[in-house]
């Protein structure tokens, strides 16, 4: 599928009524107060991605967001005060084609002009009878509050915290690739999200 139809949608053609909504960002977080990140994990951001597979004109892409800020906090034998939340910039996102970096920005994908930022929120988790954990979270784009469920392990290496966790994200159901791209036999309807976070201990 040639990157033409990644073409930037004009104005006239966004639906009636398009929301434009303030969001909190990565830079609010940063500006939070100590104390909202008491207890949470020093996240080592130089060695931790979150990265994610789709499928484009029959072909496998693999992507990455370049900007997020996470609260991670988790005692897997206090499963009740565990959290996270998490807050990625959409702008910031690198597939291997220039073309669909951009497109992805725009008002059919992401729309980050008006979204800067998307967010996984979860607080119930469950231990998994094949080992790991499950956070039964929402994720939020564009607005749109949706449940997700990441199951993800977490284990100590050299003396470091290390989760990794995967999900699969229907685009469809995000609202995330419209008008033309609503059409799967292009663009895949179903995506991979993996997490690979490194921590210092806690706050």
């Amino acid at each position: 599928m040639a990157y033409a139809v990644f073409r930037a949608a004009t104005k006239e053609e966004q639906p009636a009524g398009t929301p434009v909504q303030e969001q909190s960002t990565a830079t609010d977080a940063e500006a939070s107060d100590r104390d909202e990140l008491k207890g949470a994990w020093k996240i080592d951001y130089t060695a931790s991605h979150i990265k994610f597979t789709g499928m484009d004109s029959g072909a496998a892409f693999d992507g990455e967001w370049l900007e997020w800020m996470a609260a991670i906090r988790f005692e897997s034998t206090s499963l009740n005060v565990s959290s996270f939340d998490v807050q990625i910039m959409t702008a910031a996102v690198e597939t291997g084609n220039d073309d669909r970096d951009q497109a992805l920005q725009l008002w059919t994908w992401f729309d980050s002009d008006n979204y800067p930022a998307v967010r996984y929120q979860a607080n119930r988790f469950a231990a998994r009878d094949e080992g790991g954990f499950v956070a039964n979270g929402y994720l939020t784009v564009k607005g749109k509050r949706m449940p997700v469920a990441l199951d993800f392990t977490v284990m100590q290496e050299g003396g470091r915290l290390v989760l990794e966790g995967e999900t699969v994200l229907d685009r469809i159901a995000l609202e995330v690739g419209l008008v033309e791209f609503l059409d799967t036999r292009w663009i895949g309807q179903f995506v991979t999200v993996y997490v690979h976070v490194e921590a210092d201990g806690t706050r």
